[in-house]
């Protein structure tokens, strides 16, 4: 097989459909039944012990999710069991092994490009990566064996037109890269680092979980949706209504929703308070040292910037 031309194997679903334009770096793709994957793996006969590949997605309606399978395990449907990124989680081909592994991404949709980046070093097993648009979403596998091939592979529902490249230069991390900072100073996630209560400013005790903030857009402008991550999800609103003094901006917060599970513990008690609290904070600010303050009256929160983590997996198909 030459550097301009794929050959792409399918996993052999009637009535699914996999069309090859130019050498097979353009492929459309239609699934049998939308609730149920058509799965493809270019078919290289190269045992290169690094591999990566871009899949850019030109048009899609339904789901689609790209990464890795050996031949041994290449299966028509849920069958298959492999190395994948959806544009949410982690998965295998059939289950979600890291939920919020692109916390921030979503579905993947047109205009989105996909990297997977496989190396095989010996002694050190066989570590894959994951990209979305460039930015390196870190590592997701990191398995013992270093010598087993793995091919590139999709699987979609519905239909999709996308492209498919390997890239002649390598990535220049396999760790996680955080996203660039938002034109937008409040919007994305905060973990809370210290609470204040009272006149004196009284320290609360934090419990050994993270308490998560989460400012995302809500219909534009100077409106947000808040929700406050604790034993249960706190919602509400927050409008900025203009610039006050020292930089900061003034603030109205709408009525406080709650899932109302029982929580006990240092978690309860500070849920309890956050619960009477949050409606009478009337500022905020984001500091220089990439942390945000609210107050009110007798309340002060700070929260530092917050992306999650995590390890990459050992296995994907026990």
């Amino acid at each position: 097989m030459s550097a301009t031309e794929y050959v792409w194997t399918e996993d052999g679903t009637a009535e699914s459909s996999l069309d090859a334009l130019d050498g097979g770096r353009k492929l459309s793709v239609a699934s049998a039944s939308r609730g149920t994957p058509f799965n493809f793996m270019m078919d290289s006969k190269s045992t290169s012990t690094c591999v990566f590949f871009e899949t850019s997605i030109i048009e899609i309606e339904g789901s689609i999710g790209v990464g890795l399978v050996q031949r041994s395990e290449f299966f028509p449907g849920w069958k298959l069991a492999g190395m994948f990124y959806n544009g949410h989680n982690i998965t295998n081909g059939s289950e979600a092994l890291i939920i919020g592994y692109d916390e921030d991404g979503g579905k993947l949709s047109a205009g989105d490009t996909v990297g997977v980046w496989m190396k095989q070093e010996p002694g050190d097993g066989t570590t894959v990566a994951f990209y979305r648009n460039g930015l390196c979403l870190g590592k997701a596998f990191h398995l013992s064996k270093d010598n087993t091939v793995y091919h590139p592979c999709l699987h979609v529902t519905g239909r999709a037109v996308i492209s498919y490249d390997e890239p002649p230069n390598l990535p220049r991390t396999m760790d996680r890269e955080q996203p660039p900072s938002c034109a937008d100073e409040f919007l994305g996630k905060w973990k809370l680092v210290g609470a204040f209560k009272g006149p004196d400013a009284v320290d609360l005790p934090l419990p050994n979980s993270d308490v998560i903030f989460k400012f995302s857009p809500a219909g534009g402008g100077d409106a947000y949706h808040l929700s406050v991550k604790a034993g249960n999800t706190l919602g509400s609103s927050v409008n900025v209504t203009g610039k006050i003094d020292d930089g900061f901006s003034s603030i109205q917060i709408g009525g406080i929703r709650s899932t109302r599970m029982g929580v006990g513990g240092p978690m309860g008690e500070l849920e309890n308070y956050l619960l009477s609290s949050l409606k009478s904070l009337h500022k905020m600010i984001t500091g220089e040292n990439n942390d945000l303050v609210m107050i009110g009256p007798t309340t002060k929160y700070i929260c530092s910037r917050h992306h999650a983590t995590f390890k990459p997996l050992k296995a994907y198909n026990e």
